[in-house]
């Protein structure tokens, strides 16, 4: 369970030559190079949830670590699965 705080799960666009802009979906080490937590959720009463922007910068993600990849604007039938859940 440890290991799944330490994992931030996101979406990058990634603009493939041949299939146009893809939507690629995947998780990366918050400890990885190029992963910030900035320090800017000061609303009052709130500062607990910890609810910080990440700021990625330069972060290389390989090939094997992409989890779903599917156009940019069209549903992903995986999504009918996953966002009940979510």
């Amino acid at each position: 369970m440890a290991l799944l705080q330490h994992l931030l799960v996101t979406t990058g666009v990634y603009d493939d030559p041949d299939e146009g802009p893809q939507a690629l979906h995947f998780a990366i080490p918050m400890s990885a190079k190029g992963v910030t937590i900035a320090d800017d959720w000061n609303s009052m009463g709130m500062r607990v949830t910890g609810s910080n922007s990440i700021i990625i910068d330069d972060v290389f993600v390989v090939e094997a670590g992409i989890t779903l990849r599917g156009p940019v604007g069209k549903w992903v039938p995986f999504f009918d699965v996953i966002s009940p859940l979510a």
